[in-house]
């Protein structure tokens, strides 16, 4: 592995942290072309912004001169992707976001992972670029697509439709090992499926967990119930899992209830939801002691809900509330209890939806 590559594995190991990022910088900087010392500017610009509120002047400054070395060298900077998919070109990439130095994600479909030609040049092309995630299309060739090599140089993994079969082929390859994210939506996983997965996952790294069994305008299409999530949060092979998103559709039946008097909630640090339903009982939760930030996609909220969360003395460490499309075609709350949830969340903790589509 040449020193490129090295650095390369180490961001993706240790993905939250600076200091393997800003080793690449200067290795860029004293190695590479044009292109590579304005991406070593780039990355410190960034992670400097990163460490900034958002809406510092400071911040504002830095971010903007890093979108200027974007915009000028961004076709250079992704242009591995083009060596094996010569149907994607510069444009179809334009917008896709950059988080601390590194690209954001990356789609690629599963035809072209599974491509035994095409393997190396995707792993080459993901080392050389820096993508935090792929999101990989759905394949029912999943063991094949398990030991793709292009997952090792990633640290996140997205994928859609997962079900009992994929959880096992996820579990058992090494390529996923390494992993601190891991998304499935969309997934058609049993109980049984998740449990077995929460015993035997070889990802003891992971720190955010995402499922669904729908997305969007997707139908719920999952059969699994709160039993199987509170296994994985259970699970002694995930010791650093603190994150968990369950912001797109749950099962129907899915017990909301039995899910927030779980104490493994203690864990988390930050909590993703959807729909009207959980925002009363999360309200009252006892066991988010540790939670840092939470985020509620299209949930229903009343008075009550909110004062009972800002009274809520389990939230104590609660920092980052956000709230978007909330109450569809339900009545706005009140001035004053509007204004206790900004006065300490900020002005972005609600974003009502429109009364009408």
């Amino acid at each position: 592995m040449d020193d490129r590559k090295a650095l390369m594995a180490a961001i993706i190991a240790n993905p939250d942290e600076d200091t393997p990022r800003l080793a690449l910088a200067d290795w860029l900087q004293e190695h590479g072309d044009t292109h590579d010392q304005a991406r070593a500017e780039f990355i410190r610009l960034q992670i400097e912004a990163a460490r900034l509120p958002e809406g510092d002047a400071v911040r504002k400054k830095l971010d903007a001169s890093a979108k200027k070395l974007e915009k000028k060298h961004f076709a250079a900077w992704i242009a591995p992707l083009l060596t094996f998919d010569k149907t994607r070109t510069v444009a179809d990439e334009v917008g896709r976001p950059f988080l601390r130095g590194l690209y954001q994600f990356v789609l690629i479909g599963s035809p072209q992972l599974l491509h035994k030609d095409s393997q190396p040049l995707i792993a080459d092309a993901l080392a050389a670029i820096g993508v935090e995630e792929l999101l990989a299309g759905t394949t029912k060739r999943i063991k094949e697509l398990a030991s793709c090599p292009a997952i090792r140089w990633v640290a996140r993994f997205s994928y859609a439709g997962a079900d009992d079969a994929a959880l096992e082929a996820f579990a058992t390859s090494p390529n996923f090992t390494h992993l601190s994210g891991l998304e499935l939506g969309e997934s058609t996983a049993t109980d049984v499926g998740l449990k077995a997965f929460a015993k035997t996952s070889g990802m003891t790294r992971l720190t955010s967990l995402g499922i669904a069994s729908g997305g969007g305008d997707t139908k719920p299409r999952g059969k699994y119930t709160v039993a199987g999530i509170l296994a994985l949060l259970h699970s002694e092979r995930f010791p650093l899992l603190i994150s968990l998103d369950l912001e797109n559709d749950q099962p129907v039946k899915f017990d909301w209830k039995t899910f927030f008097a779980d104490t493994s909630l203690k864990r988390l640090n930050c909590l993703r939801l959807r729909s009207g339903e959980p925002v009363a009982t999360l309200a009252a939760c006892r066991h988010l002691t540790n939670v840092r930030e939470i985020r509620i996609n299209s949930g229903v909220i009343t008075d009550d809900d909110a004062n009972t969360l800002l009274a809520n003395s389990a939230f104590a460490k609660l920092t980052k509330l956000y709230m978007y499309g909330t109450n569809w075609g339900r009545p706005r709350l009140s001035k004053p209890v509007e204004k206790r949830l900004r006065d300490r969340f900020g002005k972005t903790v609600l974003n009502y939806a429109p009364e009408e589509r």
